[in-house]
C-alpha cells in the first residue's frame, strides 16, 4: 500500500490505506470519511465497498459507525439493489444485530427522520397573498406576483431538499438511467425547462401586443420577487424564458413594456449574466448563504461535470485520486448546505399546477411566436 505524490495538486493513495487514515485521524488531506462514503462509487461499487468494510469490521466500533452512516447515506440505493440489500441485512442480523439499522431497512423507521435531524429549521409560516378576484381558470394577472413567486419557490424547494450527494457524482444526471440514479436532480432540470416554457406560453397566449407586454411586465416582477426571496434558480428560469428567441423576437411587445419594468429587467439580466462564470450571481448567492436560499443548480452541475470529465478517480497503479475527491466534496458540500434553511410558505392549492406545468414544446412555442410576430394588432 503506497501513497504517491505526483505534484503539488495531485495526491493518490491506495483505498485500504485511505480508509485506515480516515479511521485513525478523521481526515486525510482534507478528505473526511463522509466524502469517501459519498464518492466511492466512482471507483468501487456499493457491493464491493460494503464487503470491504465487512472484512475490516472484527468488532471494531469505529468501523461499525462508518457502516451505519454508510447505510443511511446509501439507503435508497440499498433498497433498489436486492443483492446489496440481502448482503447488508444479513450482516446486521448475524453480525451485530443492530435493531435501529434493521428497522430502517425493513421500513419500520423513516429515513426522513435522519434527514430532518440534519437539515430541519423551524420558521414562522408566512400567510399567502390571495387575490379576491382569482378565478378557477388561472389568469396570471389576477394573482399577486409575490404569491406566484412564493408558490414556485415552495415547490422547487421541496425537490431541492430531496437531492442528496449520491446523485451528484459521476455526472449521473446526464446518463440514460438518470431518472433512476439522479431522480431529484433530473426533476429540477426538467422543472427549469418546463417553467421556462410555461412563461413563454403565458406571454404568447395573447394576440394583442399590449396584453403580451402586460404579461412580460408581470413576469419581470415575479423574477424580481424571486430574487428578493433568494430563489436564484427560478429567477434565472424567468430570465432565460424572457431572453428566449420566442419572446425576445416580439419587438412590438417589448416596445410597449414600461420604462420602470425595463429598469428591473436590466437589473435581472445583470444579476443572471453568464459573464465571469455567473460571477454576479455567485456573489449574490454567497451573501445569502445563511438564509433560506435556492442557488442556481446549473452552476454546480457544470463544475461537477467539468471535474468529472477532466479527472479520473483511479490513477496509475490503481491508486485513488485524492484531489478529485476533495474538489467534488467541496462543491457538493456547498450545494447541499443550502438545504439547511427553509422557506415556510403556506401552499395555495389553486396554484398547485405550478408543481407540474404542462406547457407547449419549444417547437410549438417557436411556431406560435412566429405567427404572432406577423400580426399587427394594437
Amino acid at each position: 500500500m503506497t501513497i504517491e505524490h505526483k505534484n503539488s495538486e495531485l495526491i493518490s493513495i491506495d483505498l485500504n490505506l485511505l480508509i485506515k487514515y480516515l479511521l485513525s485521524h478523521s481526515q486525510y488531506e482534507n478528505i473526511t470519511m463522509k466524502d469517501l462514503l459519498f464518492q466511492h462509487q466512482g471507483f468501487i461499487s456499493n457491493n464491493n465497498f460494503f464487503t470491504l468494510l465487512m472484512t475490516w469490521y472484527d468488532n471494531n466500533q469505529s468501523i461499525l459507525e462508518v457502516m451505519n452512516k454508510w447505510v443511511i447515506h446509501k439507503y435508497y440505493q440499498i433498497k433498489n439493489n436486492q443483492e446489496l440489500f440481502n448482503l447488508v441485512t444479513s450482516f446486521y442480523k448475524q453480525g451485530i444485530k443492530s435493531n435501529e439499522i434493521l428497522d430502517l431497512l425493513n421500513d419500520k423507521k423513516d429515513i426522513l427522520d435522519y434527514n430532518n435531524k440534519e437539515w430541519s429549521r423551524i420558521g414562522e409560516l408566512i400567510e399567502p397573498i390571495l387575490s379576491p378576484y382569482a378565478s378557477c381558470n388561472f389568469n396570471i394577472l389576477e394573482w399577486s406576483e409575490v404569491e406566484i413567486a412564493r408558490q414556485i419557490t415552495l415547490i422547487t424547494q421541496y425537490i431541492f431538499r430531496k437531492v442528496d450527494a449520491n446523485e451528484l457524482i459521476n455526472s449521473l444526471w446526464t446518463k440514460v438511467d438518470k431518472l433512476k440514479y439522479a431522480p431529484n436532480v433530473s426533476r429540477l432540470i426538467d422543472r427549469f425547462n418546463k417553467l421556462s416554457n410555461w412563461v413563454c406560453e403565458e406571454i404568447l397566449a395573447y394576440d394583442s401586443s399590449r396584453m403580451r407586454a402586460l404579461i412580460v411586465e408581470k413576469f419581470i416582477r415575479i423574477g424580481s420577487e424571486l430574487k428578493e426571496i433568494n430563489n436564484y434558480n427560478d429567477c434565472l428560469t424567468i430570465v432565460v424564458a424572457l431572453n428566449s428567441l420566442q419572446i425576445k423576437s416580439l419587438n412590438k411587445t417589448w416596445r410597449k413594456v414600461s420604462f420602470e419594468s425595463m429598469k428591473h429587467w436590466k437589473d435581472l439580466n445583470t444579476l443572471c449574466s453568464f459573464e465571469r462564470n455567473y460571477g454576479a450571481l455567485r456573489e449574490e448567492v454567497d451573501k445569502n448563504k445563511n438564509k433560506a436560499c435556492i442557488p442556481y443548480l446549473g452552476i454546480f452541475l457544470k463544475e461537477l461535470a467539468f471535474i468529472d470529465e477532466g479527472h479520473k478517480y483511479i490513477m496509475n497503479k490503481n491508486l485513488i485520486n485524492v484531489e478529485k475527491i476533495k474538489k467534488v466534496s467541496k462543491i457538493i458540500d456547498t450545494l447541499l448546505s443550502f438545504k439547511k434553511y427553509t422557506y415556510n410558505f403556506k401552499p395555495v392549492f389553486k396554484l398547485a399546477f405550478l408543481a407540474e406545468p404542462n406547457p407547449l414544446t419549444e417547437d410549438e412555442l417557436t411556431d406560435l411566436s412566429s405567427k404572432l410576430g406577423n400580426i399587427n394588432l394594437i
